[in-house]
This record gives structure tokens, C-alpha cells and sequence, in this order.
């Protein structure tokens, strides 16, 4: 994992969401790590606001792509959270 030892060496990104008190994102490669993030994930907000750059992103990418996670099994999971049926 890249570590940057100065604030101000930090990708424009990083410095952004540390300015908005977002916590830094540790991708710990595991897929216990995918299913706490994403039982951290708003349904709602996601589908109201994942366009904006402000938006409630799912940050889920990293699982998703080295498969630790699949998307029928994460969208499964939300529409469980939401009360409708998983299928």
C-alpha cells in the first residue's frame, strides 16, 4: 500500500476526502473486509445520489474486481436491507 508521508503529496482525491472528514479507506484484501463495507452502504442515498461528485459512493471496486465479492451477491444483500425479497 502507497503511504504518503506528507499531507500535500497526496493525490487531489485523498486530500478531499480527508478535508470532508472522511475516513481513509483501507483495502484489506479479504472478503469479511467486502461484507463489512458493504453493510456500510446507504441503498437509497447510493441510488439517489451515486452521479454526483459528492455522491454516496459504494467504494466497493477493489472486491469487486479481485472477486472477493459479486455484484448479484452485493445487490442481493441491499435489496435484503431494504426489505424486498433478494431474487
Amino acid at each position: 500500500m502507497k503511504r504518503w508521508h506528507r499531507p500535500d503529496s497526496a493525490p487531489e482525491a485523498v486530500r478531499a476526502d480527508r478535508a470532508a472528514g472522511a475516513p481513509l479507506l483501507r483495502w484489506i484484501p479479504t472478503r469479511d473486509a467486502a461484507l463489512a463495507r458493504a453493510r456500510t452502504v446507504d441503498p437509497r442515498a447510493y441510488g439517489r445520489t451515486r452521479n454526483f461528485l459528492d455522491g454516496a459512493v459504494t467504494r466497493l471496486s477493489p472486491w469487486i474486481t479481485h472477486g472477493f465479492v459479486d455484484l448479484p451477491e452485493l445487490v442481493a444483500d441491499a435489496r435484503v436491507r431494504l426489505g424486498a425479497r433478494p431474487d
